[in-house]
């Protein structure tokens, strides 16, 4: 049985609806319930990340990839649907990880573990689908 820890800190946030801008990488922070090597646990906890419109062989705009600042914290089991903030809008919505070698061998085998410098984490850029998510929300 687990016991889930609520935090303060969870709070309605802006949606970013400008183009994604001309760096090469963004810092950007991801909140989740997912389990990490630092914090063994399935509490809140917010995870600093690097991250780039595409990556090396994945040439899609709609897909952002982050690399975690620092080894052990990083996105895992638990924080897909979590939220990318970056300039303290939303941006992205996490998805999956890859291991980095991805490009070389084009494996689609997801690495065991998670918070490893040998993963890239790949999430779903939403100002593509701004469109209808925006009247959607509205809705609710």
């Amino acid at each position: 049985q687990h016991l889930l820890y609520y935090q303060v800190i969870v709070k309605i946030i802006e949606l970013e609806e400008n183009d994604w801008p001309n760096l090469q990488y963004r810092s950007c922070i991801l909140a989740g319930y997912g389990w990490n090597i630092k914090s063994p646990t399935y509490n809140l906890h917010m995870s600093a990340l690097y991250a780039t419109q595409g990556c090396r062989c994945i040439d899609n705009h709609r897909i952002i990839c982050a690399k975690p600042f620092e080894e052990g914290d990083a996105p895992c089991h638990g924080d897909s649907g979590g939220i990318l903030v970056c300039s303290n809008k939303g941006v992205a919505i996490a998805s999956q990880h890859i291991p980095t070698n991805y490009c070389s061998t084009m494996s689609k085998k997801i690495p065991k573990h998670c918070s490893k410098k040998y993963t890239i984490y790949l999430f779903a850029y939403l100002k593509p689908q701004l469109y209808w998510l925006k009247p959607t929300l509205r809705s609710y």
